[in-house]
This record gives structure tokens, sequence and C-alpha cells, in this order.
């Protein structure tokens, strides 16, 4: 396996050939899945991301999307020169190599040009919100709201890589390895201690190293360069490590589940398993 990717209660693999497999309560095909199953049609996949549905980026620059119980993979109409992807709950979000960002609600609607955006290199989902990298590492957030809501810089943050969000709460992953959070408080997904809401960027205590980061709902999940895992939100206000799991490199989080791929290829997986996420 090259990379992970976790919805609401289904999960998502891309293995070294291209293909794709998924399991759990949403996919290709109506009912659960318990056990990986190919996702019939694709190939040539280079990134995976998972939401209310799911997306699939081909080495061509082409974006396929499928959810059960809709119709099998699709390519998303409109797009080409893709160069990165991001799900939330409900919309799904689109870099081209040029930089602009796409988005689009639902499934199968035409995607639109986010014309107050340009140089961007990565972006994130929430359940609520996206979230855009420029290459000169600032982040820029905004809603989806009708009318769109025009994107905003986050102030204080720079040297940023990455970024993922959950319901309400927002992860920025720094070049240095440190992490950031900011947005809703109530499970403790800051990581910080704080009240309920944290307007500004603050730095998530404890962690340094970070390699990889996931966000859903109200959990969130930390990879460091020593290759253990560490998660907090939902059970815990601060991060721990979580025990039994090492040379980790990439993790990803569904609503009551995670997955966590290890440099060995082998994927491992904890949590809910009631739509059989877990495989």
């Amino acid at each position: 396996v090259a990379a992970v990717a976790a919805g609401w209660q289904h999960s998502l693999a891309i293995k070294g050939d291209g293909t794709v497999w998924e399991w759990g309560g949403v996919g290709a095909s109506p009912g659960q899945r318990t056990t990986p199953v190919q996702v019939s049609g694709l190939t040539g996949v280079v990134a995976v991301a998972a939401g209310g549905f799911c997306l699939a980026l081909k080495g061509d620059g082409t974006v396929w999307q499928w959810g059960s119980p809709l119709p099998p993979p699709v390519q998303v109409s409109g797009l080409s020169g893709v160069v990165a992807i991001a799900a939330g709950y409900g919309h799904s979000l689109a870099v081209k190599g040029d930089g602009t960002v796409w988005q689009w609600p639902g499934y199968l609607s035409a995607p639109a040009q986010v014309s107050e955006l340009s140089g961007v290199v990565a972006v994130g989902g929430g359940s609520r919100q996206s979230l855009a990298v420029k290459g000169d590492g600032t982040v820029w957030e905004w809603r989806m709201s009708y009318p769109p809501a025009p994107p905003v810089q986050v102030g204080g943050l720079s040297g940023v890589v990455a970024v993922a969000g959950g319901d309400g709460h927002i992860l920025a992953l720094k070049s240095d390895g440190t992490l950031w959070a900011w947005g809703y408080n109530g499970a403790g997904q800051l990581g910080d201690g704080m009240p309920l809401w944290r307007s500004t960027p603050g730095e998530v205590s404890g962690l340094s190293a970070v390699v990889s980061i996931t966000g859903k709902y109200s959990r969130n999940l930390a990879v460091r360069r020593d290759g253990t895992v560490w998660q907090w939100g939902q059970d815990s206000p601060a991060p721990v490590p979580t025990s039994g799991l090492s040379g980790a490199v990439a993790v990803a989080a569904g609503l009551n589940h995670s997955l966590v791929l290890k440099s060995d290829g082998t994927v491992w997986a904890w949590g809910d398993n009631s739509g059989g996420q877990l495989g």
C-alpha cells in the first residue's frame, strides 16, 4: 500500500500498482464491505481522499468520484491537470498544476474556480470549511456557503506545508515539524488546554518533528519522524502516543476509526467497526 484515506464509515487504500481498494459502509457498491475489494475501473491512481464521497486522482491529472448508493467511479467533468485533491463532508477540492483551486458541492456538480486564489500547492477540507496552502507557506480559509465566501488569509502563520480540517477545527503543519491548531475546542481537539474556541492559531503542545497529520470531526492523528503515532481530541485533550505502533509514515481519520500506513506497506486500523471500516 502506498497511501490511505478514511471517510465517515469507509476506508480507502492505493497500492503501488495504482489500483484502489475500499472497505466499509460507503463505496462503489451498495452495502458493507468488511474486507478490502478493488474499485473497478480505476488504474494509475496517485492520490485518494474521502469525506461524504470518495475521490481519486490519476497520474494523468484527471479526478474521479464515487459513493454508494450512487454509480461507480465517474470522471469529474471540466477538470484536468490536477495535482492535489481533498474532500470535506459534502464538498470536494482540487488544485491544478497552475496553482488554481477548484471546488464543487455534492456529487457530479460542476467544479468552479475559487477566483481569489492563485499559487496554491495543497488543499484541505473540513466538515464546513475549506483550506489552501500557497507556495509561500501562507494558509487561506473559507467556508462553503451560498453565495460563496471569499478566502481570507489566516494571520500569524507562515512556513506551512500541509493542512487538515475537522468539524470546526483546523490543523496546520509547518516545515519545521511543529503543528498549529485553531477553531472549536469542545473535545480538546486543539491539544492546548484552551477554552471552547481559539480564533488564532496556537501550537499543539507536546509534539515536534511531525511529518503527517489528519483530522476528522473532533479527532486528530499525527505521525512523528520517529514513526510513532499520536492522537488527541475526543479521547484525550492532549496528544498521547498510540501504543503498539511503530514505523508509521501516514495516518487517516474517519468519524470514529483510524488508519495508519506503515513503511512496510501494511495498513493498521482501530476504532468503530460498525460499517466494516476496519477491514
